[in-house]
């Protein structure tokens, strides 16, 4: 290596750490890869719906209320049945549910029984198993006791909604343990 090169190398390097708000730069990738994240290793600490409300509010989405769903007597549950399932509204168009569990425990072997694609998710009492062909690509999070639901929406020029909600969950949940991480 030339030693102009070097040098161009280490200022290019001081820089990237002088302006890296931590004060240190990662080495390591950073974007989606084709393994689905382990559900035990995907965001650490407690989250709530209302941050993640606040995030995408503050990110230019319109978004409405968090309200609890009531399962209709037709609807497969999933995750079980007595489980609290939460839906925010976000642009009139597309929901993000929300599935709150006792423990971060419960929720990482709730997670584990959902299929890396995300077409098979545990129901009822956690015992069954149902597959599911979703009306878009589906995204799972999890982070503490907290799994999120989010079904791309299927329509032409979608794709920017899409994205919009997803970059905010992504950088509040981490990376998604099943569904589609591709993007």
């Amino acid at each position: 290596m030339k030693p102009w090169a070097l040098t161009v190398l280490v200022l290019a390097m001081a820089f990237a750490v002088a302006c890296s708000p931590s004060g240190s730069v990662s080495l390591e990738p950073t974007g989606p890869t084709s393994e689905p994240a382990s559900p035990a290793s995907v965001g650490a600490g407690k989250i709530t719906p209302d941050q993640i409300r606040e995030a995408l509010e503050a990110s230019g989405l319109r978004v409405g209320s968090i309200e609890l769903q009531e399962p209709e007597s037709t609807d497969v549950s999933i995750f079980g049945s007595s489980r609290e399932r939460t839906v925010l509204e976000v642009a009139d168009e597309v929901s993000i549910d929300f599935f709150e569990f006792e423990s971060p425990d419960e929720a990482s072997k709730a997670a584990s029984k959902v299929s890396p694609d995300g077409s098979t998710v545990p129901t009822d009492s956690g015992d069954g198993i149902a597959m599911v062909q979703w009306v878009g690509m589906p995204h799972f999070f999890m982070r503490g006791d907290l799994i999120v639901m989010y079904i791309e929406k299927q329509v032409e020029d979608s794709a920017a909604l899409d994205s919009d909600v997803l970059a905010p969950l992504r950088q509040l949940m981490g990376d998604e343990f099943a569904g589609n991480r591709l993007q």
